[in-house]
């Protein structure tokens, strides 16, 4: 098991979903090559923004 998946953050529950998977790659390109620069832990800032993302969709459900 990775660091990164060992650390406790709340976003566990996105761990390994598709959604995860897309931003991390998302994330990692962005810092390859040099358009982001990431200063806090990698699950965290995936976490959030899949966690942002699930809830616009929750809301466009829920508006329809």
């Amino acid at each position: 098991m990775s660091k990164a998946r060992s650390a406790k953050h709340p976003y566990a529950a996105y761990e390994g979903s598709p959604l995860w998977r897309v931003v991390s790659k998302a994330i990692t390109d962005l810092v390859k090559n040099g358009d982001l620069l990431v200063t806090t832990g990698h699950p965290f800032v995936v976490g959030h923004i899949c966690k942002r993302v699930s809830e616009a969709k929750e809301l466009k459900a829920k508006s329809q």
